[in-house]
């Protein structure tokens, strides 16, 4: 502010208008943290965050007599950013801490509004530290927020943080956006979206147990949290998903992005030390969805963690397979189209395959899925993974618009065909042979729309596989059968029978032989193979009935198609991928969509 001197006639600069708070970095020093200081802002460092970490920003403040380091909450970063907060700027601190990093003392901003501009440095301020370590501190002032000071800009971070409470009750949580490694005492009131299996480790600096959770609040943030040891043996069975806990006494670490789906910077640890109570109020959780189309895809680095809203095209059978630690673990692939045109294969695992309902049609709604260059690109769910399905947002509303005016009958696959993944191009039977399909080095595959017409069903409808392995084994006489893949022994009890069946399709342009194997088969006959053995030993009518009601009925297969050579013949295979009943109302659609785009030519 100037102002002429009546005497002289000469203007100055008044700088009590831009008072700071003296004392207040002393104050805080000493574990004052009363909110409403106001300091000069003499330095801003920027910190590169190191793996996957966001970045941050360090300053130095100063109330005219000391100066100290300070760090901004990540959630602050924008005021930096869009240059609010200057060098030589004034901000008055709303929420603080002061904790030891790095054997410092260093203050935590929470919270801040901008006072002023930059403006000429105040006093002649010296380091807290040397001033502390030679006893050189002045009397301090009482705490009080200064005289003719209106902050020209108020800022709060989004979502807001609520006040961090240095005894916090139950009662006092905070959100699990404002947490950060630089608060001592917090907690937080949150619903378990996702809980894992017990993992067990061994190595040279010797073993312990872990699970891993999901944790979600009410105002959109989300966190992941690791319990080890002590932690697990204490809270693993209490723990349960859907439920609100309120937690507290956890360690905070940044998140390394390239393993942790969830948006936040940093991840949880829990112990056998930390509070873990069930909330008598259960919470309305609050997902925040950062969707982008299935077609950008294609440009996004792999291992990146994205969210897509897409309608279910289609829905694979389960499979299970071996893991490197020999353990059996299952897995479904989905494909997602969206209104960019665009379908995409994702892989589900373990709980998520084997319990997935959705069926094709549906709106699905999926967060935390990471990016793969398998056959193209695809995308691979972790347990950490979310799906909703049928979401009341905007973005199914749009994807549903787009797919009942077009049906989705143009979309392209972002994962290529070559392995069984996105929709496979519909063919005629006809058209598999005329095109040479399965000629080439690698397989082709198709959809074909058709009708079961003969399902051979004599002693090869069917082979005796491990219980554990689920592959072929050999009998041994005496009702002994041995699997070589795992070198046991079983008897004729524990064996299971699974389908390798030949079945005749015909469509309106000709005829073809497809090999169904166990999840096709259950599809078709409805029984397992077991349950048709026992009625053929049994010579039950009902396994004849049972091949006889599943002819003569549409489904849409989705063939894997390979010329193959045994006992020196070639012939064409076609494997039965993929097995559902015609949904009508889609096949409408379709035809109506292609009759649309032929009319347009």
């Amino acid at each position: 502010m100037c102002i002429r001197d009546r005497s002289t006639g000469i203007q100055t600069t008044r700088q009590m208008a831009f008072q700071v708070t003296k004392g207040a970095i002393q104050r805080m020093y000493n574990d004052d943290t009363t909110p409403g200081s106001v300091v000069q802002v003499l330095d801003i460092k920027r910190l590169s965050g190191s793996g996957g970490t966001t970045e941050r920003f360090r300053l130095v403040v100063s109330d005219g007599l000391h100066y100290q380091q300070a760090m901004l909450a990540t959630q602050l970063n924008s005021v930096v950013l869009e240059d609010q907060v200057q060098k030589n700027g004034l901000i008055k601190m709303t929420e603080v801490v002061c904790n030891m990093v790095q054997n410092r003392r260093i203050i935590i901003i929470l919270g801040l509004d901008v006072v002023s501009d930059p403006v000429d440095k105040i006093g002649d301020p010296q380091n807290i530290d040397t001033a502390a370590a030679t006893n050189a501190f002045s009397a301090a002032a009482p705490a009080a927020a200064p005289t003719q000071t209106k902050p020209k800009t108020e800022y709060k971070p989004k979502p807001t943080a609520a006040p961090v409470m240095q005894n916090s009750s139950s009662a006092n949580t905070v959100p699990i956006s404002s947490l950060n490694p630089y608060q001592n005492r917090w907690t937080i009131k949150a619903q378990i979206s996702q809980k894992s299996q017990i993992r067990t480790w061994s190595n040279s600096r010797g073993e312990g147990k872990l699970f891993s959770m999901t944790l979600r609040d009410d105002q959109g943030g989300e966190i992941r949290c690791t319990t080890f040891k002590e932690g697990v043996d204490k809270y693993y069975d209490m723990l349960e998903e859907g439920k609100t806990y309120l937690i507290s006494r956890g360690q905070l670490k940044p998140a390394n992005q390239q393993y942790n789906t969830c948006k936040c910077d940093y991840e949880m640890t829990l112990g056998g030390d930390s509070d873990i109570s069930v909330c008598a109020e259960d919470i309305k959780v609050k997902i925040n969805y950062s969707f982008i189309p299935i077609k950008q895809i294609e440009d996004t680095p792999v291992q990146s963690n994205i969210d897509i809203c897409g309608i279910l095209k289609t829905v694979g059978e389960v499979s299970s397979i071996a893991t490197k630690r020999g353990d059996q673990v299952d897995k479904r692939n989905i494909t997602l189209i969206d209104d960019s045109e665009a379908a995409i294969e994702i892989t589900l695992w373990g709980d998520k395959a084997a319990q997935w309902e959705a069926a094709e049609g549906a709106m699905v709604a999926a967060k935390g899925l990471k990016v793969g260059d398998f056959n193209g690109k695809s995308l691979s769910g972790s347990f950490a993974s979310l799906f909703e399905v049928n979401p009341d947002i905007e973005r199914a509303h749009q994807v549903q618009a787009w797919y009942q005016q077009t049906g989705g009958a143009s979309v392209q696959s972002l994962t290529k065909a070559g392995g069984g993944g996105g929709p496979a191009p519909r063919k005629t039977l006809k058209q598999i042979r005329d095109e040479n399909l399965g000629m080439g080095e690698k397989p082709d595959w198709v959809e074909v729309k058709a009708f079961i017409s003969f399902i051979k069903h004599d002693a090869t409808y069917f082979y005796v596989a491990c219980p554990e392995t689920n592959k072929k084994c050999l009998e041994q006489g005496d009702g002994k059968w041995h699997c070589e893949a795992n070198s046991k022994t079983y008897t004729d009890d524990q064996v299971v029978r699974r389908y390798i069946m030949s079945v005749t399709t015909n469509d309106s342009s000709g005829v073809q032989w497809l090999t169904a194997f166990n999840e096709a088969g259950e599809t078709l006959l409805k029984h397992s193979a077991n349950e048709l053995y026992n009625k053929q030993v049994n010579k039950d009518p009902e396994f004849e009935g049972a091949f006889a009601d599943a002819c003569f009925k549409e489904y849409i297969f989705k063939l894997r198609c390979k010329m193959e050579t045994y006992n020196d013949e070639t012939r064409l295979k076609c494997m039965i991928q993929g097995v559902t009943p015609v949904n009508y109302t889609d096949e409408s659609t379709t035809l109506l969509a292609s009759i649309n785009e032929m009319m347009a030519r």
